[in-house]
């Protein structure tokens, strides 16, 4: 009988103990990753530029995130150590800010072979809200560069001020290119209004550009992050829609010329 009433408790409490065992993931409150994207190379001005992006993989939003470059000649000697925060002031969860990093010396920047990247700096905050929607944009390339144009939206609960949208630049490969901001026009949106945007590439990297992701981020009046609804919006490449415009227009010559053989 006393046997019997061990194994009745064993089968209760051996569940029990299982459950409680039991492992369950549980995602870090701060987790900041440098994607394998970025890229480094002489600009137009002959200075070495480092571009690249950083995701927040964590479960709280993170403010004053700082970028460490150390670059290396080819004897594997360091030429600078450099520091640039990212180009979002905050990352929520889940979202990518891009992050660019110069070395403004000519004569330095010559030496450069290689770089390393760190976050060297961060701080996890209770700020940052989604509150902006890009709600349409168009690209286009001419001999000034590349152009992204567009409209955001306030769709947040309060007015916002000083909002700015951030292109980054892809090649063919997914490597980022660079990374572009500018302030929509007027800069502050009260609830619901909406407001155009322009962005111009003006650099011989235009000409590489394959794709491209639009973020946006702003502040309420009582100075607390906005940011768009969607957090990479990534339009058809632009050279597919190239593609389609110059297939057009060849069908339309085509058109054209047999309407001409006709008369």
């Amino acid at each position: 009988m006393f046997r019997g009433l061990i194994f009745v408790m064993l089968m209760f409490i051996t569940p029990m103990l299982a459950l409680r065992c039991s492992v369950y993931p549980v995602k870090a409150a701060v987790s900041l990753t440098i994607l394998p994207t970025d890229s480094g190379y002489l600009n137009d001005f002959y200075f070495y530029y480092i571009v690249g992006e950083v995701q927040n993989e964590g479960s709280t939003p993170v403010t004053n995130v700082v970028i460490n470059a150390t670059l290396y000649d080819s004897t594997g000697a360091s030429v600078a150590n450099i520091s640039q925060p990212t180009v979002l002031s905050t990352i929520l969860p889940g979202r990518i800010s891009p992050f660019d990093i110069t070395l403004y010396s000519t004569a330095l920047s010559q030496r450069v072979l290689n770089y390393t990247l760190h976050i060297s700096q961060y701080l996890p905050t209770s700020n940052g809200q989604a509150g902006l929607m890009i709600v349409s944009n168009t690209s286009s390339l001419d001999s000034n560069g590349f152009h992204v144009s567009g409209t955001i939206k306030n769709i947040g609960t309060q007015n916002t001020t000083f909002v700015q949208v951030i292109a980054t630049f892809y090649n063919t490969t997914g490597h980022v290119i660079t990374t572009v901001a500018d302030y929509s026009d007027p800069s502050s949106l009260s609830i619901n209004q909406t407001a155009p945007f322009n962005l111009s590439l003006n650099s011989s990297a235009a000409k590489q550009v394959d794709r491209f992701a639009l973020e946006a981020e702003s502040y309420d009046s009582n100075f607390v992050q906005d940011y768009e609804l969607i957090p990479e919006f990534q339009p058809i490449p632009f050279m597919f829609t190239l593609l389609i415009l110059v297939a057009t227009m060849s069908l339309t010559l085509k058109g054209f010329s047999k309407r001409a053989a006709n008369y």
